[in-house]
């Protein structure tokens, strides 16, 4: 599967966990939609391998824990979408490394602690929504 471009299993009643080697045969990934379906655990932190990812949709599963502070590493992302699932803790200040992103949807999670100053630096970032969480803070 390494030839695989994107995978696009979206609205679906597909469930389990993604396991931690899920990039190892995807080199080539630019997509992943597991969008809508009953995916749960831990967002694997090696989803970082898959080094070409350009979309990840993620939203409207069953995910908890934190977002993995390994996805700033995937800096060809311009799509991160994770909103609707049962995630926690602080938004990591890595994804400010996320320098082609333009969409980050974060909404109705669980998220907490102040926003990373390095999301406000991201100057292709046209579209952030990170409502119905715990956040605090200020805006700067």
């Amino acid at each position: 599967m390494s030839s695989l471009l994107s995978i696009r299993f979206t609205n679906n009643t597909l469930f389990g966990e993604l396991p931690p080697n899920f990039c190892n045969h995807l080199s080539n990934l630019e997509s992943l939609f597991l969008k809508n379906n009953m995916f749960h655990g831990k967002i694997p932190s090696t989803l970082s391998n898959c080094k070409r990812l350009r979309n990840i949709s993620l939203s409207l599963d069953d995910f908890s824990g934190t977002i993995p502070k390994e996805i700033g590493n995937v800096t060809k992302l311009i799509r991160l979408y994770l909103r609707g699932n049962q995630l926690q803790g602080e938004i990591p200040e890595e994804l400010g490394n996320l320098a082609e992103l333009e969409m980050l949807w974060l909404q109705n999670n669980f998220l907490t602690r102040a926003i990373p100053s390095s999301i406000f630096n991201l100057s292709s970032l046209s579209n952030l929504d990170l409502s119905v969480n715990n956040l605090t803070g200020s805006l700067c």
